[in-house]
This record gives structure tokens, C-alpha cells and sequence, in this order.
């Protein structure tokens, strides 16, 4: 199963901010997925999909299936940052969602699509891959296209009824309520997931269209996605998802899927900036174990099965390597270069 990697922006941070409004519904959310309230706006960490997967699961408990319909102004084009930029200031809905196709995986890497055309009009099409329970692969469906729905909205004057979105998914109870909302615009069990846009609408200029504007988003968003290919950016991106991760550790095959590449891919940039996966594990259990032992309130004990060590005797040695190793760098910083 392909994961999802960090991203610049973050539905599930924007998902718990917007059903978690009271302490008690916030660790509702959160339940299972080894993020704590504290957290969330902590730019160093990064979710990955089975953490995106258990809120998903939390929230429809909390809330109810139609929990996406609920929170529809999430998926505005005003919450996708450079990428709704760059889509509403396109010169036409067709160049928009050529946007869409082209750096959706960028942002999203576990989500493929492409662009279909034929004389009715084009169809951005979504993979959403494999591995999720019915009601988790819905609430993918539902978020990425109510996304495009909003954002072409964005670009028209008016949206048209003729605007179809298609669902793989099987007809929800709550579908008549999204047809009074969204209008007579729904088609499940399509073969593919997708936004359809009739072919008159595909030359149109958007409200918002501005080419100095729409140069600068696409920029900004190839500078994103250069950086996060770069071997600093891969450490980056390995950091986060560690600092997101329940107890600190990830597997070398689920980080890469997180980020899209091969776990010989990641092993390679990671030794172009010297490093390993090994290490930067160990980074963060020590930042973890820094931060219990100064809170003063756990044992040796609770912060060995905190960061996931089979006993005590494990984390003992671990504590030993890094007083080792900070009296090491500490010495070599008083020698200075040279």
C-alpha cells in the first residue's frame, strides 16, 4: 500500500482542528494514531497514511459517515496553498486541471492522476490505490473530489449541474443529502474516480486568471518539488514522518512508499547528505528521551516502552551511546576545525 508523504499543507491537521473543538472530541480524533494534542502545530512532523487512515476511522465514529459533507469548507482552494494559486489563476478550467493532474502526486504521493479528453469534455481522473477499507477509500473519493469541484467553482461564474463527479464507491446513505447541497451531480459505481467537465467549459477563462500570478504559484510549486527530491529535502521529509510516528520508529519500506521512491532510492540520498536511516532514528528517540527525562514524570521503565525498546536494559545502553556521543561532540566543538 502506497503511504501518504509530508505535505506542505496537511488534511489531518486541518481534519482534528475542525472536529476536535473540545479536549475530549480532540483525543477522540487522535485516538490510536500516536499524535498528541501538543503536537499538531509542530512543523517538524509529518503523518503518514495509516495515521490519515485511523483519523479517518475515529472521525466517522465521532461525527458520523458523512463526516466529509460536514466539512466541506476544508477543501476550499484557499486551504491548498500554492496548488489552488496556481489552478485558479490558470488561463483556462482545462489548464487548471492540467495543474491538478501534474502535481497532485507531488503533494500527495500515494494518489496518481491523469487527464482524459474526448468531445464531450475531459476527465481528471483520480487512483487512489488500494488497501483501505470501503468506508476509508470513500472518504478519499469525497475529499479529493468535492477539492476539484471547489476549485473549478472558484474558476466559473456559476457552476454548471452538468459538472459530474464520479465515485468507484458504492451509494452512500447520506447521498440525497449531498445532492441538496451539491446538486444532481453524482454517479456512483463508476469505474474510475473522477471530475468530468463538459467540453464548453474547458476554454474558459477563470475569474481569477493571472498570468504574472499563475507563473509565480507553478514556480513555487516545482522549487517545492525539486526540494523535497533533493537528498536534504528526503532527510527532511525522513525527519518529519519520524517525528509523527507513535513512538518514533518507521521501516525502512513504509518511509519510502511514504515519500515515492525505493528503499534503495532512500538509502542512496540519505548517504549523499551522510546519513542513514539508522541514525536519524536515533536522533529522534533521543530528542523523544531528552524531552521525558526534563518533564521529570516518567520512569526509565515508561519511557523505554514510550520509544518502542523490547526492555529497560535496551533504553539504558541507548541513554549510555548518547551521553557518549554528546561528550564526544562537545570535545571536538572546543578543538574547533582543523
Amino acid at each position: 500500500m502506497r503511504d501518504l508523504g509530508a505535505t506542505p499543507f496537511s488534511y489531518f491537521r486541518m481534519i482534528a482542528y475542525r472536529f476536535g473543538d473540545t479536549p475530549e472530541r480532540m483525543q477522540a480524533v487522535l485516538e490510536g494514531t500516536g499524535v498528541e494534542p501538543g503536537s499538531l502545530d509542530d512543523p517538524r512532523i509529518g503523518f503518514n497514511l495509516s495515521q490519515q487512515l485511523r483519523q479517518f476511522d475515529n472521525v466517522s465514529r465521532l461525527a458520523g459517515s458523512d463526516w466529509v459533507l460536514q466539512a466541506l469548507k476544508l477543501f476550499n482552494a484557499s486551504n491548498h496553498d500554492n496548488l489552488g494559486l496556481a489552478i485558479v489563476s490558470a488561463p483556462t478550467v482545462r489548464a487548471g486541471l492540467a495543474i491538478i493532474r501534474g502535481y497532485v502526486q507531488k503533494r500527495i504521493t500515494h494518489v496518481r492522476a491523469h487527464l482524459t479528453e474526448d468531445s464531450d469534455g475531459a476527465t481528471l481522473v483520480f487512483d487512489i490505490g488500494s488497501g483501505m477499507t470501503p468506508d476509508q477509500h470513500r472518504a478519499f473519493e469525497e475529499i479529493l473530489l468535492f477539492s476539484a469541484l471547489a476549485i473549478v467553482e472558484t474558476q466559473l461564474p456559476s457552476l454548471p449541474e452538468s459538472i459530474r463527479l464520479l465515485f468507484k464507491c458504492a451509494e452512500p446513505r447520506y447521498s440525497q443529502a449531498l445532492r441538496t447541497q451539491l446538486g444532481d451531480r453524482f454517479v456512483y459505481g463508476a469505474p474510475q474516480t473522477g471530475i468530468f467537465v463538459p467540453a464548453g467549459y474547458l476554454e474558459a477563462r477563470p475569474l481569477l486568471a493571472d498570468p504574472s500570478l499563475h507563473a509565480i504559484a507553478v514556480e513555487r510549486l516545482d522549487q517545492d518539488a525539486r526540494r523535497s527530491r533533493s537528498a536534504a529535502g528526503i532527510r527532511a521529509r525522513v525527519e518529519r514522518l519520524l517525528a509523527g510516528a507513535p513512538n518514533g520508529r518507521l521501516d525502512a519500506e513504509l518511509i519510502a512508499q511514504s515519500l515515492g521512491v525505493s528503499t534503495r532510492s532512500l538509502t542512496r540520498r540519505l548517504a549523499e547528505v551522510d546519513t542513514n536511516l539508522r541514525d536519524l532514528t536515533d536522533a529522534e528517540l533521543h530528542r523523544r528521551a531528552a524531552r521525558y527525562l526534563a518533564a521529570g514524570n516518567f520512569s526509565m521503565a515508561e519511557i523505554s516502552d514510550r520509544l518502542g525498546f523490547a526492555d529497560p536494559t535496551g533504553f539504558s545502553r541507548a541513554v549510555g551511546r548518547w551521553r557518549l556521543k554528546l561528550g564526544a561532540d562537545r570535545k571536538a566543538l572546543r578543538r574547533g576545525p582543523g
